[in-house]
């Protein structure tokens, strides 16, 4: 196919030596011998445009490649009306080792807000000095246009030593980098912070460029990774570890090569929780200030009964039923007051901030002991430290004796009566720990569950 070129003295004449196909960042695909057209907003083709693509708003770069090492002296540069001003040329053997060439201006010279060329179309060379380097891939940078929106250039060539334009070149298609996320992730919530997870994404470049990831979690710039020019012409993987909140985060990892614009994936990491926690009844006291266990038995009508939940989120509070009745708020300690005498039973759930409840309540059941109850069982404690002989047959039923004439005297409602045994219950276990036939932490433990008898009694 043959062009024409719009030449300086205005003719337009037949060109076999024009510009090869030269592809600007990003590729867009081009048949040969193809015209490219320079600007800040579109890449032409005659007689299409492509209007999505938009360059680097700083610089705009195009790539040759030779058949061979040669050396540049400069560009020749057919300008549009707005032109361009000053050039940067890089010689290398391949991309990831060009030689800056110099920065230079042309004819024109340092044009600011006005037109570079008296007509559009004129061409210009813009000349980097001696060659003292060869390569076989030329990029030419345009670092600076009269307008701010004019990378215009409708064609360049570069130019050998001796100044000709050189044949043979042929575009490098400067790619941009892909990268690939994974789909998204569903976990369980590890602590109130979240859930510390991976994010791995796949990045390369067919280029070779040396490659900048940005990773950005929630709108928040997070980490930077960098992959050196040559490792990325195939699959790379680059890793984000963090910690992620409850909720839907979004996690968006965006590359570029210094060459095109950035290009990005996306994706999202849902923190959730559904564990429920888990809730503990540790002691409950009684009035008395004794540990009253699972099963046992108390005098006292009232009970303190410590509770805590365990959640890998949080606790965000507790829920009690007494004997079987309606759920109802607390908080630890639980303080039940005036209870009847006879078996109870307390259940406790505790549930978390995302709003789990435990399915499993923590359950404590005793009894609430009458005088008279209180008082057989003291008597059952009686006949086990005959049996274990720390107190022999006789006096066992002597304390016996007692404690079971207090019971006939309350069961027949004579309160003041059961006062005389119960006092001379004490009065002989007192005697039997001064004769050392009791110890004394035995003797005050006995003491102690008949003053409790006592205390309650009306």
């Amino acid at each position: 196919m043959r062009q024409f070129l719009r030449e300086n003295s205005g003719n337009q004449v037949a060109c076999d030596r024009c510009g090869t196909p030269v592809i600007l960042n990003p590729q867009v695909t081009v048949g040969t011998s193809a015209q490219f057209s320079l600007h800040l907003d579109s890449f032409s083709l005659s007689p299409s445009y492509v209007s999505s693509y938009v360059p680097n708003p700083d610089f705009a770069t195009v790539t040759y490649k030779f058949s061979k090492p040669t050396t540049i002296s400069g560009v020749e540069v057919v300008q549009h009306v707005f032109g361009v001003t000053r050039l940067e040329g890089f010689l290398g053997n391949d991309i990831g080792s060009l030689t800056s060439l110099g920065s230079v201006f042309g004819p024109s010279g340092d044009v600011v807000g006005g037109f570079v060329v008296p007509y559009d179309g004129v061409s210009q060379v813009f000349k980097f000095g001696a060659p003292t380097v060869t390569g076989a891939v030329f990029q030419m940078t345009v670092r600076k246009t009269p307008y701010y929106n004019a990378f215009a250039i409708h064609r360049a060539f570069p130019l050998d030593a001796e100044g000709n334009r050189i044949l043979g070149a042929e575009a490098v298609l400067n790619t941009p980098p892909t990268v690939s996320c994974p789909a998204p992730a569903v976990l369980e919530a590890q602590s109130i912070a979240g859930t510390a997870a991976t994010v791995t994404t796949t990045v390369s470049d067919a280029d070779g460029d040396a490659l900048l990831l940005i990773w950005t979690v929630n709108d928040q710039s997070v980490q930077t990774d960098t992959v050196p020019a040559g490792a990325a012409t195939t699959a790379t993987a680059v890793t984000l570890t963090a910690t992620f909140p409850l909720g839907t985060n979004s996690v968006d990892a965006s590359v570029t090569d210094g060459q095109n614009a950035a290009v990005s994936c996306a994706t999202s990491i849902i923190v959730r929780d559904t564990t429920p926690p888990e809730t503990f009844i540790l002691e409950a006291k009684d009035g008395f200030g004794t540990i009253v266990p699972s099963g046992g038995s108390t005098l006292s009508t009232d009970l303190t009964i410590g509770i805590r939940g365990t959640d890998a989120v949080g606790i965000a509070g507790f829920l009690y039923s007494l004997d079987g009745g309606p759920f109802s708020s607390c908080i630890d300690p639980i303080k039940l007051t005036s209870l009847l005498r006879g078996p109870h039973s307390i259940s406790v759930v505790s549930f978390d901030t995302s709003g789990n409840f435990d399915a499993t309540p923590a359950v404590l059941n005793w009894i609430g002991l009458t005088p008279q109850q209180a008082a057989a069982n003291l008597i059952t404690s009686i006949g086990q430290l005959a049996a274990g002989g720390i107190i022999n047959q006789g006096q066992a039923t002597s304390l016996e004796t007692k404690l079971q004439a207090a019971i006939n005297q309350l069961n027949g409602g004579n309160l003041n009566a059961a006062v005389n045994p119960f006092s001379a219950f004490i009065n002989q276990v007192n005697a039997l720990v001064s004769s050392g036939r009791l110890s004394a932490s035995i003797g005050q433990s006995l003491i102690t569950a008949v003053r409790n008898i006592q205390s309650v009694l009306p």
